[in-house]
């Protein structure tokens, strides 16, 4: 995930000339692993052996294999149709980014300006919650997003675009089994870079084979970098910002 723990989704890209192509958007550049959603007829590989532990570790691995609702603030980039197929839910901060992330391949818009973003995402899922949230703003938001997971659901920490860092309530981690975790993509660069390199060659592939659509929300000459930061600092910006070096 190219997101750094203090930026929104669209950080400040650089393009080395006018015409190359974008910045791939932070949502492909890493895999999402899917809780199966039995009701809507999704299946587990996984054989239980009877410790719950070891079984409730082999389903983390398991997940990908069928169909699942992802909560996910400000998505303006992969297709539901992708390699990843999955009910997205897009949460933003104006109609005008709901509307836009729908266009992009969302099934469906909660603008959490406009009122409880649980009460929202219960009436489009039901009591039984979301799969996975994806959450970049924090503060209320990612406590609105941690309410509305279902049983062993995750979210995924990549940013505070909001300003506020939550504290997560430990009890709701154990009253439903789910699992809270951070992505810094970045950092795999220098942690481990195999899975930096393949996951970046993966993303590629898939940009070329039509699966994932990124967007670029505006692009700045160099010389206007500052309005660049403003445009960004405002929460103005969807998708990628890029610099021009021409």
């Amino acid at each position: 995930m190219h997101a750094d723990p203090s930026t929104e989704t669209g950080e400040l890209m650089e393009a080395s000339r006018a015409g190359s192509k974008p910045a791939l958007p932070s949502c492909s550049l890493h895999r999402v692993e899917a809780a199966p959603d039995h009701s809507r007829g999704g299946s587990s590989p996984y054989r239980a052996t009877g410790d719950p532990v070891a079984d409730s570790r082999k389903r983390l691995f398991a997940r990908c294999c069928g169909p699942t609702s992802i909560l996910w603030h400000s998505y303006f980039g992969c297709r539901s149709s992708g390699p990843y197929p999955a009910w997205v839910i897009a949460a933003a901060g104006s109609d005008e980014k709901c509307k836009l992330a729908m266009q992009r391949g969302a099934q469906s818009g909660v603008n959490y300006s406009q009122g409880s973003l649980k009460d929202a995402v219960k009436k489009l899922v039901g009591s039984s919650g979301v799969n996975v949230a994806i959450d970049m703003v924090g503060g209320d938001v990612f406590l609105d997003s941690l309410r509305s997971l279902a049983w062993e659901g995750r979210i995924v920490v990549l940013g505070f675009a909001g300003g506020n860092i939550a504290s997560v309530p430990s009890n709701l981690l154990l009253l439903k089994n789910i699992s809270a975790m951070g992505l810094y993509w970045g950092r795999y660069q220098h942690q481990d870079f195999a899975v930096f390199s393949k996951s970046m060659s993966t993303a590629l592939q898939y940009c070329q084979q039509g699966l994932i659509h990124p967007h670029t929300g505006a692009v700045f000459k160099l010389e206007k970098v500052n309005d660049a930061f403003l445009h960004v600092m405002q929460r103005k910006s969807t998708g990628k910002v890029l610099l021009s070096l021409k």
